[in-house]
C-alpha cells in the first residue's frame, strides 16, 4: 500500500511540474527576450538623444578625484562601478571595455561611440611621474580632438 502511494505521489507530482516547467520555461524564456529588446530600443533613443555629448569615464579603482580636476570639462563625467547601474547609457560604456581602459573618452556621434581611450597616458603621468596638471591637459587636448573627430576609433 505504501508503495502505491509513493507511487501516485510520483505521478501527480510529475502531473504538475511537467506543465509548470512546459509553460514556464518558454514564458521565461520570451520575457528575457523583450527585456533585452527593449533595453536596446532604450539605448537606442539614450544614443540619439546624447548625440554630440562627450563622456569622460573613469573607474572607482582609480583613485584620483576626475571630479575636482575635470569640473570645468565640457565632458560629462560618469563614474563606472563593478555593479549593474540603471542607467543603460553607462551600462553599454562599461560593456565596450575591459578592466584596464579606464579613463577613457567616449563621444557619441550619428548613435556610435567614438573612444578614445587614456589608461597609458593615466599610468604614465599620474602613476609613474605624479603629474596630475599634464595628465588633465592631455585630456583637454583629448577632448578638443574628439569634438572635430581627430584621433579616434569608431567601436
Amino acid at each position: 500500500m505504501k508503495k502505491l502511494n509513493d507511487i501516485i505521489f510520483i505521478l501527480l507530482l510529475l502531473l504538475i511540474i511537467i506543465p509548470l516547467v512546459l509553460i514556464g520555461i518558454p514564458l521565461l524564456i520570451i520575457w528575457f527576450i523583450v527585456n533585452e529588446l527593449s533595453d536596446k530600443l532604450k539605448l537606442k533613443k539614450m544614443l540619439r538623444v546624447n548625440d554630440g555629448k562627450i563622456y569622460l569615464v573613469y573607474h572607482d579603482y582609480n583613485d584620483l578625484n576626475f571630479e575636482d580636476i575635470f569640473k570645468n570639462s565640457k565632458a560629462t563625467l560618469v563614474e563606472i562601478n563593478d555593479y549593474y547601474c540603471k542607467n543603460i547609457l553607462y551600462n553599454h560604456f562599461k560593456r565596450t571595455a575591459g578592466r584596464k581602459a579606464y579613463p577613457r573618452l567616449i563621444l557619441i556621434h550619428n548613435k556610435e561611440l567614438i573612444i578614445k581611450d587614456h589608461y597609458s597616458s593615466f599610468k604614465h603621468y599620474v602613476k609613474k611621474k605624479k603629474d596630475v596638471k599634464r595628465f588633465s591637459e592631455e585630456i583637454q587636448k583629448s577632448i578638443k580632438n574628439l569634438s572635430t573627430h581627430k584621433d579616434c576609433a569608431i567601436r
